[in-house]
């Protein structure tokens, strides 16, 4: 599937009383998702994918991520940011096999 969306972050403000935090984009790999804690202080800690849970992976329209897993939600001046980072990485080889030529079409460059 392609992604077809460019939104890949949303930030939601702790309140001190919800813990479950929606984002709207696809996420089509665990290993695509980033959660971030930042403290009062600004400081940002990147989560351990046991420190939350995640629904909405594989789906087309999003999700939510529910931190913490235990104790008090996250303070008033804290935040959380959700974030989908996807590999720069092809999977797909195309190979020159019959008249497409995949690395250089010759017809869009030769006169008719």
């Amino acid at each position: 599937m392609a992604l077809t969306t460019t939104t890949n972050k949303v930030i939601h403000s702790g309140n001190a009383s919800a813990t479950s935090f929606a984002y709207t984009f696809p996420i089509l790999d665990a290993s695509h998702l980033s959660v971030i804690y930042t403290d009062a202080d600004d400081v940002e800690t990147t989560l351990s994918a046991s420190q939350f849970s995640v629904t909405g992976i594989g789906g087309r329209s999003g999700g939510s991520v529910t931190y913490p897993l235990t104790g008090s939600p996250i303070a008033t001046g804290t935040k959380l940011t959700i974030v989908r980072t996807v590999p720069y990485t092809q999977t797909t080889v195309l190979a020159n096999q019959g008249g497409y030529y995949p690395e250089h079409d010759h017809r869009a460059t030769s006169a008719r």
